[in-house]
């Protein structure tokens, strides 16, 4: 009974010693000490840690094992094994391990063939905390007194080490919270130290307890020296008391206040933006905190903008520019001196009331709405004329610009500068009158001299079928070369005219330059052979290929230099090369060279022949004739089609002319579509009868009378005659006509205003009775005002019979002849046009700039608008369908696309109501009426 007195002493004198453990290598100790004191047999003994929140296993003391590792059985195998002694909650004792063993876990651990063990799952408080295996070598050595003494010795242990993990867990929950007030505080600090901002605190006798490092840099002040001084020690007497008439405020009302210093430290001034509140701490510590802010450079800004401000107004109001800015609702928010002394109104009350207040001035208020709507919708610049009217009723006019002007918010406003523009209006109307007088001038003096002169050379196109004498046909001859000469003259001067007043305009056909250059050569052989001079044309091995470009310009441009060269060449020889120098992205640069060994020009005169009206000199007038035009209007063809002559000679050597053009590359279907643009036509050399068709001839002039009157007998037609167009409206209410000659300029009614009657008033057939315009105009635009007038074709006066004879053929059905339509015309007049630019024209009052760049932005936005469409559709997004259907109302609307409206509403309805079956076929409507939008938009536009 003493022994195990003393081992229940032991115990209890262990349990106390427990208490006083606070680390895990104390614990062991411990733990190794009570079982050599209390149970010196026990030769093996492991104590495993049950770890329930992961379902794990540790060794946390043993005399023989370091750590769970060190047991020879796989991890997930031996903690599978002690689980279930956990789950059992069962002691496993092996009295004598010589005879059995009935745990696994003695296997695992011990491997002795004798003596005895125990496993003891241990739960002081019904709660599993580990296992506690125990080994001695003496066979039966586990009593149930020693049992109970190691039950006990077990739950001892198993509380112990809760409280120490418990103790470690709070220490270790202490230092991280310790850590992070640490770490908060800090990063407090760093904050406040690098905010730009001056932060600061004092205490009731106002000595800084905390200054920023921001208040160090900016202040010139240092931070160590200054905590625990007041503000008088810091920054002096004079600065303090500014400074702390806010700190004893705050103080004595409680409140926080605002406010701005200017203060002067080292030498310099800086204005502080500061604030300043009471607050307790958590000791009841009253602190004033603070904080000032630099705005040093904010005022100098300010006063830089404000400087900045007068300047530029200064300068406003020197411009002689009228300059206004109106913002989105149209109202003045800015004006210049002299646009307010323009309205002799205060700038202060344009700004307050506007302009349509004032009676005293009359401003087209519709074309100021008008145009600062086109600014403030689409952000385009506009330019325009205006007038206002004074109140003496004097008219002024002003070219104004308005521009798009984001405000910081990025709505826009409207930037106005208009420029008193009165005297270069006149300048520019009577400048107008004058070039209108001058090209009606020209068409009267082509119309007055080529009359005459058609008359005559019509006459001697008569006479020549007529037997004569050789003298005789000297002389038909003489007349016929003066009249061609004089025809020339005439010519060049209508075409120097054009092109001087920018009305000349370049076609784009396609032709071959080959085939252009042979027939070009052959035209001049016979005239080269008269002198014998040889003339050879040079082809590049790259030139036979078709070009896109105007090929009767092209024409008047080299057959004028080689006209000259074959003219001022006596002996030796003309050279033409056609070359072709390189090609990019379908652009070809062509050179064409003519080179002869004629007269050649003299150094000094050479930069003067492309002058108008110059050549060589005064002797070659004399001895060669001509206007000294030729050159001049060559070098401005070639200029207007953006390429460049040079020409090279000496005198008695010769002269080269180099020409340098580009066209675009073309392609064998682009002469196709040429040809198949014109009639066609077939059997034009079979005899020619008119005796059963009925012509009316409309023609004042007696010589012409004649000379078409006698080529109509010829073919066997007797044609009906009228001297003005009212007569020839009566002759076709009593009759019926196949063709009518109608010329253009006759006395009471001219052809123009004929052909138009006759095609609004006259019920058909007889509207649409074939017309052929006789005109003796060559200005270049009459072909056009023909065609518009509603004429079928157009013919130059004097013309041969065979040209009259193919206009014949080609507007009348004739027996033997073919003509053949224009498939392509014919199907566009049949054709519903998908554009309709009424509303357009009306709503801009006609503004053909603001047309086109509305039509523009139509063509360039429409094809991002339908695949933006079909994107949406093909991603089932309907909503944003709809809002893009719904976007390009007003362009449709403004493009008059009439036939889409209808699809509009239906495809809204459809996505409203979540009806989707027809959006696809709908969808494709649109696009293929967009298509062919965009394709009238683009001919008619030439886009």
């Amino acid at each position: 009974m003493e022994k195990v007195f003393n081992a229940f002493e032991i115990v209890n004198d262990f349990s106390r010693q427990l208490f006083l453990i606070k680390t895990p290598s104390d614990f062991d100790r411990g733990i190794k000490s009570a079982f050599k004191s209390i149970l010196p047999d026990i030769e093996l003994y492991v104590y495993f840690r049950y770890q329930w929140e992961e379902n794990t296993f540790e060794i946390v003391s043993s005399n023989y094992l370091k750590d769970i590792d060190s047991i020879p059985l796989a991890r997930p195998s031996l903690e599978e094994l002690l689980s279930g002694i956990i789950k059992k909650n069962k002691t496993i004792e092996n009295n004598d391990m010589s005879l059995q063993r009935k745990s696994d876990i003695s296997t695992a651990i011990n491997t002795s063939l004798s003596g005895s063990d125990i496993v003891l799952p241990l739960a002081p408080i019904n709660e599993a905390t580990g296992i506690l295996y125990a080994y001695s070598r003496t066979p039966q050595y586990f009593t149930s007194q020693k049992k109970e003494t190691i039950k006990l010795l077990g739950n001892m242990i198993s509380r112990s080490w809760n409280i120490i993990n418990y103790q470690a867990i709070q220490i270790k929950s202490h230092k991280k919270a310790e850590l992070e007030v640490a770490t908060q505080k800090n990063l407090m600090k760093e904050i406040f130290d690098y905010l730009p901002i001056n932060i600061f605190t004092k205490n009731k006798e106002g000595k800084f307890v905390y200054i920023n490092k921001n208040a160090e840099d900016s202040l010139g002040i240092k931070v160590d020296n200054s905590i625990g001084k007041t503000a008088d020690e810091v920054y002096g007497e004079d600065i303090a008391k500014k400074l702390e008439a806010d700190d004893m405020e705050v103080r004595a009302t409680g409140q926080p206040k605002l406010s701005n210093h200017e203060i002067e430290i080292n030498g310099k001034k800086r204005y502080l933006f500061t604030g300043k509140k009471i607050i307790t701490t958590a000791d009841k510590t009253e602190l004033l905190i603070g904080f000032s802010i630099d705005v040093s450079k904010n005022i100098q800004v300010s006063r830089e903008i404000e400087e900045q401000k007068k300047f530029f107004q200064q300068i406003f109001n020197t411009v002689p520019s009228y300059i206004f800015i109106k913002d989105g609702s149209g109202n003045f928010q800015f004006v210049n001196k002299a646009f307010a002394e323009l309205m002799n109104i205060e700038e202060h009350r344009i700004l307050s009331n506007g302009l349509s207040n004032f009676t005293e001035i009359v401003v087209n208020e519709a074309l100021t709405a008008k145009t600062d709507n086109q600014v403030l919708n689409f952000g385009k610049t506009v330019e325009y004329e205006e007038s206002i009217i004074f109140k003496d009723e004097m008219e002024r006019w002003y070219h104004t610009t308005k521009k798009p002007l984001p405000d910081k918010d990025g709505n826009l406003r409207i930037l106005g500068v208009s420029i008193d523009i009165t005297d270069r209006k006149k300048y520019s109307d009577e400048l107008l009158k004058a070039k209108q007088t001058k090209e009606l001038f020209l068409a009267n003096m082509s119309h007055e001299i080529r009359t005459p002169i058609n008359g005559i050379v019509g006459m001697v196109n008569l006479l020549e079928e007529i037997p004569a004498t050789e003298e005789q046909k000297k002389y038909l001859n003489a007349i016929k070369t003066s009249s061609k000469n004089l025809r020339v003259i005439i010519n060049d001067i209508l075409d120097l005219s054009a092109i001087e007043s920018g009305n000349i305009k370049f076609e784009q056909i396609g032709f071959n330059l080959k085939t252009f250059f042979n027939t070009l050569i052959s035209s001049f052989n016979y005239a080269a052979k008269q002198k014998g001079i040889s003339i050879t044309l040079n082809f590049d091995p790259y030139i036979d290929q078709v070009v896109i470009g105007d090929p009767v310009r092209l024409n008047q441009v080299v057959s004028n230099l080689i006209g000259n060269a074959v003219k001022f060449t006596k002996t030796g020889f003309v050279k033409v090369y056609a070359l072709k120098l390189s090609e990019v992205k379908g652009i070809g640069h062509f050179q064409f060279i003519v080179d002869d060994s004629g007269i050649g020009i003299d150094e000094d005169k050479i930069q003067k022949i492309f002058e108008n009206f110059e050549q060589g000199n005064v002797a070659i007038n004399r001895k060669y004739g001509g206007t000294g035009l030729g050159l001049a209007i060559v070098k401005k063809l070639v200029e207007a089609q953006e390429g460049s002559i040079e020409v090279k000679s000496k005198t008695g050597k010769g002269t080269k002319f180099t020409v340098n053009l580009r066209y675009e590359i073309g392609s064998e279907d682009d002469l196709d579509d040429q040809k198949k643009n014109k009639p066609r036509l077939e059997s034009l050399d079979a005899d020619f009868d008119l005796s059963k068709h009925k012509i009316l001839l409309v023609e004042d002039n007696e010589v012409n009378l004649l000379y078409t009157r006698k080529i109509l007998n010829n073919w066997n037609c007797t044609p009906e005659e009228a001297k003005n167009g009212l007569i020839a409206l009566e002759k076709l209410k009593e009759n019926d006509y196949d063709l009518i000659l109608m010329d253009v300029r006759m006395p009471l009614m001219d052809g123009f205003e004929a052909t138009k009657f006759i095609r609004s008033n006259f019920e058909e057939p007889k509207s649409n009775t074939p017309i052929i315009a006789l005109t003796a105009n060559a200005i270049k635009g009459d072909d056009q005002k023909c065609i518009d007038a509603g004429m079928n074709d157009y013919l130059s006066k004097p013309f041969q019979p065979e040209t009259l004879k193919n206009k014949i053929v080609g507007n009348m059905e004739l027996e033997g002849f073919t003509r053949r339509i224009n498939e392509k015309s014919k199907e566009e007049l049949n054709s519903k046009s998908a554009i309709d630019l009424t509303y357009l024209r009306n709503m801009s009052g006609n503004d053909k700039k603001f047309i086109i760049d509305m039509v523009q932005s139509f063509v360039k936005q429409a094809p991002n608008d339908i695949r933006s469409i079909w994107d949406n559709y093909l991603k089932n997004k309907f909503d944003e369908l709809g809002n893009l259907i719904h976007k390009i109302k007003p362009s449709v609307t403004f493009m008059g696309i009439h036939d889409i409206n209808e699809l509009i509403v239906q495809i809204e309805e459809d996505i409203k109501s979540e009806k989707t079956e027809q959006l696809k076929s709908r969808l494709e409507k649109i696009e293929e009426i967009y298509q062919r939008a965009l394709t009238e938009l683009k001919d008619q536009f030439d886009l």
